[in-house]
């Protein structure tokens, strides 16, 4: 306990008889951490200069403490928040390849013919505390099946969390939410309300199959919660009106 700065975790020892014998559990009781431990070398040539520091557990394994590892102790555990899902849709459109221009530069999967697919959500978000939940975007992780087989090896061009936005006359508009802010970064939910989700993704050209229905798997993981909300529905194909193949989900 010598290797503690100022309070250490509470020792006691507890004798347990077993068929082979009497066992000593060394039990510790770590309500009062953070604990912050010594260096015990410190002030020796090559010790370096670090004199404390917060240990970290994770799995067996044990690290110095982040500051987003402090932040989690000292801060309630966010809430998974309830989510349902209003509708969903998934477009695809088969693309002729890009020729850049006017010095746009073009990314290497579009310089070829290549599939392009749209996936969108609308849902509808309740948080459970009185705090706002922030929502990251690069903590929204999408998953798609054609039929039974996982849509895998595409590129991500664009994914965003918004709230509702209204076109109005002019082709001006607004978001229509007094519950929901939102950056390209991230959602803040502080009441409930309509929450919009889309993803904008490439693959490389190739012949795809009839697809009759298409599964989708939606997570989000608010900053602070330990557990993610997931979302997941099974879309059905319908006649395309602007693309090549389309697919949705509406909530009956």
């Amino acid at each position: 306990m010598t290797h503690f700065d100022s309070v250490a975790p509470e020792l006691s020892e507890i004798w347990l008889q077993t068929d082979d014998g009497p066992v000593l559990i060394l039990c510790f009781d770590t309500s009062a951490s953070p604990f912050v431990v010594k260096n015990s070398v410190f002030g020796n040539p090559g010790a370096g200069s670090v004199e404390r520091e917060v240990p970290w557990r994770e799995g067996t394994s044990t690290r110095s403490a982040t500051r987003n590892d402090l932040i989690k102790l000292i801060a309630p555990l966010q809430k998974t928040p309830d989510i349902q899902l209003l509708y969903a849709r998934v477009s695809l459109k088969k693309e002729e390849a890009r020729i850049e221009s006017y010095g746009e530069e073009v990314p290497e999967i579009q310089k070829l013919p290549y599939l392009s697919w749209y996936v969108y959500f609308e849902l509808y978000i309740q948080p459970m505390t009185s705090s706002p939940v922030v929502l990251p975007v690069h903590q929204t992780e999408l998953r798609l099946w054609l039929d039974d087989t996982l849509l895998e090896g595409y590129e991500v061009e664009r994914k965003r969390l918004s709230a509702p936005y209204v076109f109005i006359a002019g082709g001006q508009g607004h978001y229509d939410s007094v519950s929901i802010e939102n950056t390209a970064s991230e959602a803040v939910v502080r009441l409930p309300g309509r929450l919009h989700f889309e993803q904008h993704f490439y693959e490389q050209h190739r012949e795809l199959p009839e697809i009759s229905k298409v599964k989708l798997s939606l997570t989000l993981l608010p900053c602070y919660a330990t557990i993610a909300a997931r979302v997941e529905c099974v879309l059905q194909k319908i006649n395309p009106m602007y693309c090549d193949m389309e697919w949705q989900f509406l909530r009956r």
